[in-house]
């Protein structure tokens, strides 16, 4: 492990630490054995800060620590943007392959537990692409051997005052970029986005007050992040009350790109 990654690897695992399966030096004793679970770059003037963690094995148990670690279906990728010792931007998200996230029951079960954007995130994903297979998943399915990845992604802010410096687009390169880093061979790629708006966690952008839903105040912000995904060649797609059932009208963005090899550069 570089110095660059050491470096940025324990300023993220510190600021993580609440949210982490492990301590810090634990985390980076994995790290240093485990180099295609983290990436570590510069671009311009901030460091892009990448790590995955397993959180599902292949026989479906969570995985709470990294020691038990011996197989993985499903996984997080998380992305911090330092300028410094300041965090301006962040990106995370769950990676599976498309097999599983179609037919996996318990990866099913995770993602509705996890918030109800992912889990609208996996229907929409499922749905759309895949419309006549069955869902939601269940323990009578087998493996359909649908090819390609999956990548949900389940949170992503830029500070405003570090927007329109592509710090968005290049997140979004640099994860899918990784949950493609063991295809060797054209491989598909499905990736879904909540485009509802972005709730500061860190910087000068944080809130004391808590979030509360509002179509006057929230759908403008919406659409700009529908102008936004369209840019990067994502379909957005619009989830009717009859479909959710609360009345509330939600924005997502799909994007299905094909035959991705090593060698080309992601939209």
């Amino acid at each position: 492990m570089n110095k660059l990654s050491l470096t940025y690897l324990t300023k993220a695992f510190n600021r993580l630490e609440k949210y982490l399966p492990d301590d810090t030096d634990t985390l980076l004793s994995w790290y240093d054995i485990h180099p295609d679970y983290y990436a570590v770059t510069t671009i311009g003037k901030y460091v892009y800060c990448l790590f995955a963690l397993p959180i599902m094995s292949s026989n479906g148990k969570e995985i709470k620590h990294v020691c038990e670690i011996d197989s993985n279906v499903l996984e997080r990728i998380t992305i911090l943007v330092y300028e410094d010792d300041t965090i301006i931007a962040d990106i995370s998200g769950l990676h599976a392959s498309m097999d599983t996230l179609l037919t996996n029951e318990k990866v099913f079960n995770f993602c509705a537990d996890e918030s109800d954007w992912t889990y609208l995130e996996h229907y929409c994903l499922c749905g759309n692409y895949f419309p006549k297979i069955a869902y939601p998943p269940n323990k009578e399915s087998s493996s359909l051997l649908v090819s390609g990845e999956a990548l949900l992604i389940t949170n992503a802010y830029v500070t405003t005052a570090y927007r329109r410096q592509l710090i968005f687009r290049n997140m979004v390169q640099m994860i899918k970029e990784h949950a493609l880093r063991y295809s060797y061979e054209n491989t598909d790629l499905y990736t879904a986005i909540a485009l509802d708006p972005d709730i500061a966690q860190y910087g000068p952008d944080t809130r004391p007050e808590p979030y509360y839903y509002s179509f006057e105040v929230d759908e403008p912000r919406r659409l700009v992040n529908v102008s936004i995904m369209e840019k990067l060649n994502f379909t957005p797609i619009r989830l009717e009350a009859d479909e959710i059932g609360d009345g509330t009208k939600l924005w997502f963005a799909l994007q299905h790109e094909k035959e991705i090899s090593k060698t080309e550069h992601l939209s």
